[in-house]
Order: structure tokens, then C-alpha cells, then sequence
């Protein structure tokens, strides 16, 4: 089964478990593909490369220009990349993910009979 999250401005398909990041009147939409096969999301390891990954690609979408931008810009992509990456782990619904991106720390597994 292909394993990916698309970070667009879309909906959640079957292959895709997609997420968005914000748009306002004088912005574009943009999308990317965080793919995570090779993952083993129930490691810290894979939690954390996938974590990176989706930072990576939230940037990439939420930041579009280089260079210097004035300081309001700089907050309001800062606050993209921030909401996009808490949406996708919400999305993606991973307990070791959603542990690491909420303070690093593993989750704790309780025992039943």
C-alpha cells in the first residue's frame, strides 16, 4: 500500500491522507507529497525522519520566496509552517508521531489481560 501525506490544500483520500495549509486572499495554493514507505512509524526513528519531512515540506509550500521579508510575512509563514505540520500529525493519527511532535517523548503503552 503506497504511504504518503499530501500537504495541499485538499481533501483525504484513500492513498493519501492529505492536510492543509492556510491560504489567504493574496496567496496560492500549493502542494507537496511527504512519502513515509520506508518508514517504520512505530520507532522513534521513523517517527522523527517523518517528522522532518513534513517540516520540510510545510516550508516548502508555506515559504515561496527567499530572500529578505518583512517581518509580518515572516510570522505569518512561520504560523503556516506551525499549522500545517500539527494538522498533518493530527491527520496522519500515529501515536509515536503524535508524541514526538508534542514534546519528544514516546507513548505510554499500557498492559490489558
Amino acid at each position: 500500500m503506497k504511504r504518503s501525506i499530501l500537504l495541499a490544500i485538499a481533501a483525504a483520500t484513500t492513498l493519501s491522507l492529505a492536510f492543509t495549509a492556510p491560504a489567504s486572499a493574496d496567496t496560492f495554493q500549493r502542494g507537496e507529497r511527504v512519502t513515509y514507505t520506508d518508514l517504520n512509524l512505530s520507532t522513534q526513528d521513523g517517527a522523527r525522519v517523518l517528522l522532518a519531512r513534513i517540516h520540510r515540506a510545510a516550508e516548502h509550500v508555506c515559504f515561496t520566496e527567499n530572500g529578505p521579508q518583512p517581518l509580518d510575512l515572516h510570522i505569518a509563514r512561520r504560523q503556516c509552517v506551525t499549522e500545517a505540520v500539527g494538522r498533518a500529525v493530527a491527520h496522519l493519527d500515529s501515536p509515536m508521531v503524535t508524541a514526538m511532535y508534542e514534546g519528544g517523548s514516546t507513548p505510554t503503552v499500557l498492559a490489558s489481560r
